[in-house]
């Protein structure tokens, strides 16, 4: 191979490798692959990964999709504190150990946060997906500390109905769609002038006037991108000014991360709602009905929870109470606002083999063999499978 081959092979799998997005175990990944209005659902991937975050692939070549990244809420709130212990945990397999951590309110004096960390009176509290995450927690936390204990009930459900506004969600879609109009425009082109352009007239004509001319309009548009992304990324995120500088090394720079400068703002503008109301804008119906069944039996059988530190009962206790009073409530009202259809509690016929006696109620795994514990949900106790017919219009 010539040196420019093992140059632009090298380029390939760099740009590849930047196509991943890095996903938390509690978050989903929303892309259309190929534009508006196709958007499918991405999980991180169990193999590629570890125990907090897995990596999902997202549209490699033009017309480059979008990627919005929302998460779970990874934060519990009561009347009488706050905890960094969440109950809910969709996506299959374990639970990420969590470190235990409450704070009463009338023990917080200060509240902030350093990058993705949530600093809760000069400790670090919880880290998080993103920097976005971190200033949307810490903005919330001084609202409700400001707060009675008789008021804060009625505030943590306004602020639970607001994360899931699919009405929110939209109009957050259609400031950012008409934002990066022009970015997207010139990220497909550069991808057009990097892997076909360049290539064409280095084959053509070697390392003459036209190939060095292709390498010329390669470094203005990354330049010109580099440009566009500092400006939206000041306007979408302004309180992000250290992250800003080091994404704009690279995007600035060097143009595999240039092309991909629409994910670097799209991932984490819609990070702070939570992804039911995502679905409920961007996935067809089948699709929004599985992902909210999946979280309805995730609120009633929650995975067991693996902590860290000390403080373990007093978070718990705050998960629990916020996922009964105040989560469960808030996703009970959605999972019905599209969709009619009755949530799934039990395998359907043609998911169950012959001899399969039991099925957990969180994953709806069957088990053939006697068993008391689903092994994938980390110890959900697993129930009898009832063969039985049931009446049409019950549900599955």
């Amino acid at each position: 191979m010539t040196p420019g081959q093992v140059f632009l092979l090298a380029l390939v799998l760099l740009y590849l490798a930047d196509c991943f997005l890095l996903v938390p175990r509690r978050g989903f990944a929303f892309m259309a692959p190929v534009g508006r209005g196709r958007y499918r659902l991405g999980r991180p991937s169990s193999a590629l990964g570890n125990d907090r975050a897995g990596l999902v692939f997202a549209m490699p070549v033009p017309p480059l999709g979008r990627a919005y990244v929302a998460g779970l809420w990874p934060i519990s709130l009561a009347p009488h504190g706050f905890a960094s212990v969440a109950s809910s945990c969709v996506n299959p397999g374990l639970r990420p150990a969590a470190p235990s951590g409450f704070v009463a309110w009338r023990d917080l004096k200060q509240v902030g946060w350093e990058g993705r960390v949530l600093m809760v009176n000069g400790r670090k509290f919880l880290k998080l997906a993103s920097p976005q995450i971190a200033r949307e927690y810490a903005r919330l936390l001084r609202r409700l500390a400001e707060l009675g204990e008789a008021e804060r009930p009625g505030a943590i459900r306004r602020w639970c109905e607001q994360q899931l506004s699919a009405r929110r969600v939209r109009r957050r879609v259609r400031v950012f769609e008409r934002a990066t109009a022009g970015l997207r425009l010139n990220c497909n082109l550069l991808f057009l002038v990097t892997f076909v352009v360049v290539p064409l007239m280095y084959w053509k004509y070697d390392v003459g006037r036209p190939f060095l001319v292709s390498l010329g309009v390669l470094a203005l548009l990354v330049l010109w991108i580099g440009i566009e992304f500092w400006c939206l990324h000041k306007k979408l995120y302004p309180e992000q000014g250290a992250e800003r500088f080091q994404l704009w090394m690279l995007v600035g720079v060097m143009p595999q991360y240039s092309i991909r400068a629409v994910d670097e703002l799209s991932k984490g503008f819609l990070a702070a709602v939570h992804p039911l109301a995502v679905a409920e804008v961007f996935l067809r119906e089948e699709h929004f009905v599985a992902l909210r069944d999946a979280v309805l039996r995730d609120l009633e059988f929650p995975a067991p929870q693996v902590m860290a530190g000390e403080g373990a009962a007093p978070s718990l206790e705050v998960a629990t109470q916020f996922r009964n009073e105040f989560e469960e409530p808030a996703i009970a009202a959605i999972a019905s606002r599209r969709s009619a259809a009755l949530p799934k509690r039990r395998p359907a016929e043609g998911e169950v083999e012959e001899g399969a006696v039991h099925f957990c109620p969180r994953c709806l795994m069957p088990y053939e063999a006697a068993a008391a514990q689903c092994v994938d949900c980390g110890g959900v106790e697993v129930r009898r499978l009832d063969r039985s017919p049931r009446p049409t219009g019950t549900g599955s």
